[in-house]
């Protein structure tokens, strides 16, 4: 896990070592400058696999025509090092190394091989191509500038303010948030002319043709499953679930859990402790409030794993501090309160010196884990006509909520299907908006056709309108701190 600079086109070393220096938070083990041919590489280091210095980075192939800045891991990179074995000659066991030598061997179509969270930047030396790619989901960040010719990338904003970038806000971004409540939705950004690499997809750039390219390897499908009962399905997403979990657990460094009462990391939590050698450390944000707090109930469930646990407390008093903090670490709006206990909480753990831990993100969008997935439901009910399910629904719905709630999910079988949890975040005066309601019109677009409403809700939400604005409040609230999120959930096998 690492930061990551570059340039392709016309600027210099001075500019490039800003960049760099300026993520110095995310690599604090490391830091390498490449500049030739009008390329730049540079690369700050959090050393996770092979921790030896021969392993920093840039990192070059062992003929030296070619040189790689990365960040993530790459899960599967004893397995894809076994393939490779006789096609390369191998200098490192680092998985940067494995990534690189994928890339010699089999070209852009590499990452189609890949399982993991990545953002990387290759350079041909004898070509002068540049080739990157961002992983399937957008786990990991990267942001990418043109000005006059000359591309600027990062794996934050805020080292792209050390190029001669001019800043200037978004306005349609910054319409789709006041008024609409939507973030990370798009490509684009809060400030104009700065874009993040699309997930799932690779980028060329040539000297010849100094124009980006973006080309797709991955996009969520649906798909049919050979599945012909409930226990075949239970033993393939219990088989993919356990083998990314596996793949996870690989590290040099010692490995940590976050831990809420929630499905997602409970589960997460009993098949480690299946698979995992010992019991790993676990960490929680909690806070005083009990309406709030899951303290007890995590409680009850470490006294059934016996796991080591850690709780972290937000305080009110350190709200504004910390969020100040967060405007800067951010460098975009960010999910409030949660955000904030999370950067306390990863301040918790690079205390206890755990800088690898597993969470349970991305159960909820995948698997209707959030209470506007219910009314979707509702609406593909209604629309198959199963009046008595659909009843039976509603009594449930009513016992479990309560009436507000079961007439609030009712309520919401009025609203269009993508809009319905986050109308709540229309807080801005309409004066305020009145000139931009005028101006602007929502960016977001819907991405697949017949779907039903529960599934087009969980496509929406996973590539668009809830899990890109988590991923990267997460990568920078952890990176922050030189702490490695890494999620099996997202596995997009598993997904």
């Amino acid at each position: 896990m690492c930061g990551i600079a570059a340039f392709f086109g016309n600027s210099d070393e001075e500019t490039l070592s800003a960049m760099t220096r300026s993520l110095a938070h995310r690599g604090p083990d490391g830091e390498g400058i490449l500049i030739e041919n009008n390329v730049g590489l540079g690369h700050r280091r959090l050393a996770i696999i092979d921790v030896g210095t021969e392993s920093n980075q840039p990192l070059y192939d062992y003929r030296k025509r070619y040189v790689i800045i990365f960040n993530g891991e790459i899960y599967n990179y004893k397995e894809l090092r076994n393939e490779l074995e006789g096609k390369y000659q191998f200098t490192t066991h680092s998985d940067t190394e494995v990534l690189l030598a994928s890339y010699i061997t089999y070209g852009e179509a590499c990452v189609k091989k890949l399982i993991g969270m990545f953002a990387f930047i290759i350079y041909d030396r004898d070509t002068k191509k540049l080739f990157g790619a961002r992983d399937h989901v957008g786990i990991k960040p990267l942001y990418y500038t043109e000005i006059e010719g000359t591309y600027f990338f990062a794996s934050e904003i805020k080292a792209l303010f050390h190029t001669p970038y001019y800043k200037e806000p978004n306005e349609n971004i910054i319409f789709d948030y006041l008024h609409n409540g939507m973030y990370d939705h798009t490509n684009e950004t809060f400030f104009r002319n700065i874009y993040k690499i699309p997930a799932g997809h690779t980028f060329t750039l040539t000297q010849e043709n100094n124009r980006i390219a973006f080309s797709q390897y991955w996009k969520l499908e649906k798909k049919d499953a050979n599945i012909s009962t409930r226990q075949d399905a239970i033993q393939q997403i219990t088989s993919l679930v356990q083998e990314a979990i596996t793949l996870q657990l690989r590290s040099d460094v010692p490995v940590g859990i976050n831990i809420s009462s929630g499905f997602d990391s409970s589960a997460l939590l009993a098949h480690v402790n299946m698979l995992a050698e010992k019991k790993l450390q676990t960490f929680s944000m909690i806070y005083r409030d009990s309406k709030f707090s899951e303290e007890n109930l995590i409680a009850q469930l470490i006294s059934q794993t016996q796991n080591p646990w850690v709780t972290s407390r937000l305080e009110w008093y350190e709200v504004m501090e910390r969020g100040k903090k967060m405007v800067i670490d951010q460098d975009e709006p960010f999910g409030g309160i949660p955000t904030i206990a999370y950067d306390k909480l990863m301040e918790t753990e690079k205390k206890y010196g755990v800088p690898v831990i597993l969470e349970g993100q991305g159960v909820d969008e995948s698997s209707a884990g959030y209470p506007h997935h219910v009314s979707a439901y509702y609406k593909d009910l209604i629309t198959e006509k199963k009046w008595k399910t659909l009843r039976s629904e509603f009594v449930a719905h009513y016992k479990k909520n309560g009436l507000l709630e079961t007439l609030g999910a009712i309520y919401t079988l009025l609203l269009p299907v993508q809009g319905r949890h986050y109308d709540h975040t229309k807080s801005t005066r309409e004066n305020v908006l009145t000139p931009y309601i005028k101006k602007f019109t929502s960016l977001f677009e819907k991405k697949q056709v017949n779907l039903s409403f529960l599934d087009e809700q969980l496509y929406n939400d996973i590539t668009a309108l809830k899990l890109p604005r988590v991923l990267r409040f997460n990568d920078h609230a952890a990176m922050q701190h030189s702490i490695e999120i890494r999620v099996p959930f997202l596995d997009h096998r598993v997904i």
